[in-house]
């Protein structure tokens, strides 16, 4: 699955079989840990973004972006933010995806009722 090529100078890896593995519970708990520690508007975008389940597309990201200014400035930098960090990869151009069920369901899980409807509202 993850293998060092000494040609190359770099490890290299088969997306498909590391998106096929399971994350064990304690490496979610780390990868949460984590996210505890993103800036606020960041750990807003990832919440937002939570809300769609695993995928998010860009036209949803352009909407919340024009929609919640206030709440969570620059949806779609944030993101990349997010992806940088390793908590999401970046879909081409047609969006976003959690590396994990779990990290997304973990992020989901603290949300708060308030900012639950406050992305519902801005997507009806």
């Amino acid at each position: 699955m993850l293998e060092y090529k000494v040609n190359r100078r770099r490890w290299v890896w088969e997306e498909v079989d590391v998106n096929s593995c399971n994350m064990s519970d304690n490496v979610i708990s780390l990868i949460m840990s984590k996210i505890s520690g993103l800036s606020s508007s960041t750990l807003r975008a990832l919440k937002a973004a939570s809300c769609f389940g695993m995928v998010i597309n860009q036209h949803v990201v352009d909407v919340l972006s024009a929609s919640l200014e206030h709440w969570a400035s620059c949806i779609s930098s944030q993101l990349e933010q997010v992806v940088k960090e390793g908590f999401m990869v970046r879909v081409e151009h047609s969006g976003f995806t959690f590396v994990d069920k779990k990290v997304q369901n973990e992020v989901y899980r603290r949300i708060s009722e308030a900012e639950k409807s406050l992305v519902s509202e801005c997507c009806e």
